[in-house]
C-alpha cells in the first residue's frame, strides 16, 4: 500500500511538473516574436524545475521554426496529449490556469497552417503585430503597379527644373501628357510626361474650374494639336505659349479672349485653324513662324489692337476673313509663296496704308482689301492672274499698275478708290468687268491695251477721265462705261462691234469723235447727253492695208518710229499691236504710237 501510495504520489508529482512545463512552453512560443518577451521567459525558469529546464531550449527551437520545419513540432505534440488528461484533473488544484489552457490548445492548430489567420482575431495583441505584417506587403503592392507612371513623370517633371515649384501635376489617361497648374502665378502649363511621349489633347479642360483667373496658358513640348474651343472665351487671359510640336492650332481654340496680348507661337506649327484667335481685341503683334502654311478663315477677325502682322516664307494660304477688320494694322508684306489672298483677308483694315504681294503669288479674291480707306500704295506683281471682284473697293490707292498677267479685272475690283490718280493696265488683260473702275474722280487718264477684249457696264463711270486711249482688238463697251467723261475727242476703233447706251455720255465736253460709220449708226445712244457732239466733229474711219515692218509702221510714206511722234492728219492710223495691219485713218493730228 505505502509503495501504491508513494508511486501514487510521484506519478501525480510528475504529472504536476510536465503540465507546468508545458504551459511555460506555450508562454514561450505565444511570446516568441517579441524580443523583450525572452527577459520574462528567463525568470520563471529559475523558478521551476530543472527538469523542465532540460526540455525548454527543445522547445525553443521547435518554436522558431515553425513554418519551416512543422514536422519537429508533430515529434514534440505527442507528449501534449498525455498531459491533456491530467491538465483537467489539474483544475481544481490550480483555478488560475485554465484561462491559459484556451491559447494552449490554439497553438497546436497552429503549427499545421502556415498562415493563422484565423487564430489572429482571437487575441487582440496578435492581430496588431501581425495585420501590419500581411499589409506592408500589399502596400508595396499598390505602388508598384504606378511606379512606371512615377518614374516616366520624372524626366518632363517640371517642378524639378522649372520656377513653378510645387505646382500638382495631374497626369491624361492616355498617360502620355499631363497639366499643372500654378495658382501663384496663374500659370496653366500642358506637356509631355517623358520625352518620348507626345499626344493631341483631349477636349476636356480638366482645369475649367480656374477658367476665370488663369491669365497665361504655356502648351508645352509633346502635345501635337489644340483641340477646338479649349481656351474660348477665358477672360483674364493675357499670354499665350505655343510649342513647335503642335501640328494645329483648332478653330476657334482661343476665340474671344478679350484681354490676350501676347501670343507666342514657335516654329513647327503648321495650321492655323478657323477663328482661332477670334476677337482677341488686345492682341497686338503676331508673328508666323516658317513653318505654318495656312492660316485659316477669320483666324484674327476683329484683333482690333493688332498693329503688327509678320507673314512667313513658306505660307501657302491666306483663307477668307483672316485678318479682316484688324483696324490698328499699318502695313503688309504678303510672301511670294502664297498662292491665294482669300475673299475679305484685309477687309476693313481701315488704317492700312502699305501692301506689298511679292511674286509669285496668283489670286487675289473678292474683298481682299476693300474697305481699306488709307491703303496708298499697292504692289501687284507679274505673277498674280487673278482679281476678284471688290478686291480693292474703297481703297485710297494714288498709284495702281496692273500686270498683263491678270487675265481678268472683276466687278468692283478698285470701285471708290478716290485717290486713284495714275493707272496702268498690262497687255495681257482681257476682260474688265462691270464697275471694276467704278467712281474713281481723280483718274484723269486711261489706256486701255489691245489685248482687252471687253469692257463691262459702268467699268469708269464716275471717273471723269479728260483722256481715254482704247487699243485695236476691243469688241465690246458696256453700258455707261465711260459715262460723265471730260474728254475733248474720242477714237473708237473700228474693232469695236458694240456700244451700250451711254457708253460715252453725259459728257459737255467731247466734240470730236473718230468711228465707223456703220458703228455709229447702230449706235447712237452710246454718246447720248453729249450736246456738243455734232455732225461736223464726226470722222469716219476707213480701212487701210498698210503694215509694220520690224519696229516702225509706214503711214504712205512716212515711217513713225516706236516712239511716239505727231504726224499729218491724213497720215494717222491706228494699229492693231497683236496683228501689225494698219487698220483705220483717222483726221486730225495727234501722236501715234506702235505697240509691239
Amino acid at each position: 500500500m505505502k509503495l501504491k501510495k508513494t508511486l501514487s504520489v510521484i506519478i501525480a508529482m510528475a504529472m504536476t511538473v510536465g503540465m507546468m512545463s508545458s504551459l511555460v512552453l506555450a508562454d514561450e512560443a505565444e511570446n516568441a516574436p517579441e524580443e523583450q518577451a525572452a527577459v520574462e521567459t528567463t525568470e520563471r525558469e529559475e523558478k521551476e524545475a530543472k527538469k523542465p529546464e532540460e526540455k525548454k531550449p527543445a522547445k525553443e527551437k521547435e518554436a522558431e521554426p515553425e513554418e519551416k520545419k512543422p514536422a519537429e513540432t508533430k515529434e514534440a505534440e505527442p507528449s501534449e496529449p498525455e498531459e491533456k488528461e491530467p491538465a483537467e484533473t489539474s483544475k481544481e488544484a490550480e483555478p488560475s490556469e485554465p484561462e491559459e489552457k484556451e491559447p494552449e490548445e490554439s497553438k497546436e492548430t497552429e503549427p499545421a497552417e502556415t498562415e493563422p489567420a484565423e487564430t489572429d482575431p482571437a487575441e487582440p495583441s496578435e492581430p496588431e503585430e501581425k495585420e501590419p505584417a500581411e499589409a506592408e506587403p500589399e502596400a508595396p503592392a499598390e505602388p508598384a503597379d504606378e511606379e512606371p507612371e512615377t518614374d516616366a513623370e520624372l524626366p518632363g517633371d517640371s517642378d524639378s527644373k522649372d520656377p513653378n515649384d510645387g505646382v500638382v501635376w495631374t497626369t491624361y489617361a492616355d498617360g502620355k501628357l499631363k497639366w499643372g497648374y500654378d495658382a501663384a502665378k496663374k500659370t496653366l502649363t500642358i506637356t509631355q510626361v517623358n520625352k518620348k511621349s507626345s499626344a493631341a489633347m483631349p477636349s476636356s479642360s480638366p482645369w475649367s474650374s480656374y477658367a476665370d483667373e488663369i491669365t497665361k496658358v504655356v502648351i508645352g513640348t509633346g502635345v501635337t494639336e489644340i483641340p477646338s474651343g479649349i481656351f474660348e472665351e477665358y477672360p483674364n487671359l493675357t499670354s499665350v505659349s505655343i510649342a513647335g510640336t503642335v501640328k494645329t492650332i483648332g478653330s476657334y481654340a482661343f476665340e474671344e479672349c478679350r484681354k490676350l496680348k501676347t501670343l507666342s507661337i514657335a516654329n513647327g506649327v503648321k495650321e492655323i485653324g478657323y477663328e482661332a484667335f477670334h476677337y482677341c481685341d488686345s492682341l497686338t503683334k503676331v508673328v508666323i513662324p516658317k513653318s505654318v502654311t495656312r492660316i485659316g478663315s477669320y483666324a484674327f477677325y476683329y484683333c482690333t489692337d493688332l498693329t503688327s502682322v509678320t507673314l512667313n516664307k513658306g505660307l501657302k494660304e491666306i483663307d477668307s476673313g483672316a485678318f479682316e477688320y484688324c483696324t490698328s494694322l499699318k502695313s503688309i508684306t504678303i510672301p511670294g509663296t502664297v498662292e491665294a489672298i482669300g475673299s475679305g483677308a484685309f477687309e476693313d483694315c481701315t488704317t492700312l496704308r502699305t501692301v506689298k504681294i511679292l511674286n509669285g503669288v496668283k489670286y487675289i479674291y473678292s474683298s481682299a482689301f476693300e474697305d481699306c480707306y488709307c491703303l496708298s500704295s499697292v504692289t501687284i506683281p507679274g505673277s498674280v492672274k487673278y482679281i476678284g471682284s471688290s478686291a480693292f473697293y474703297y481703297s485710297i490707292i494714288k498709284s495702281l499698275k496692273i500686270p498683263g498677267s491678270v487675265e481678268t479685272i472683276n466687278e468692283e475690283a478698285f470701285a471708290n478708290c478716290i485717290a486713284l490718280e495714275s493707272l496702268s493696265i498690262g497687255y495681257g488683260v482681257k476682260y474688265i468687268e462691270a464697275e471694276a473702275f467704278r467712281n474713281c474722280p481723280c483718274l484723269n487718264k486711261i489706256s486701255i491695251p489691245g489685248s482687252v477684249v471687253s469692257i463691262g457696264d459702268e467699268a469708269f463711270i464716275g471717273c471723269k477721265p479728260r483722256s481715254i486711249t482704247l487699243g485695236y482688238g476691243i469688241e465690246s463697251i458696256g453700258e455707261e462705261a465711260f459715262d460723265y467723261h471730260r474728254c475733248t475727242s474720242l477714237v473708237i476703233p473700228s474693232s469695236v462691234t458694240y456700244l451700250g447706251s451711254y457708253a460715252f455720255g453725259d459728257s459737255t465736253f467731247l466734240n470730236k469723235l473718230s468711228i465707223a460709220s456703220e458703228l455709229y449708226s447702230s449706235y447712237s445712244s452710246a454718246f447720248s447727253g453729249c450736246y456738243y457732239l455734232t455732225s461736223s466733229g464726226i470722222t469716219y474711219l476707213q480701212d487701210n492695208p498698210g503694215k509694220i515692218t520690224g519696229k516702225t509702221a509706214k503711214v504712205k510714206k512716212k515711217k513713225v518710229k516706236k516712239k511716239a511722234q505727231t504726224v499729218a492728219a491724213t497720215k494717222l492710223y491706228n494699229v492693231s499691236p497683236k496683228t501689225g495691219v494698219i487698220a483705220e485713218k483717222i483726221s486730225g493730228n495727234a501722236k501715234f504710237t506702235v505697240n509691239k
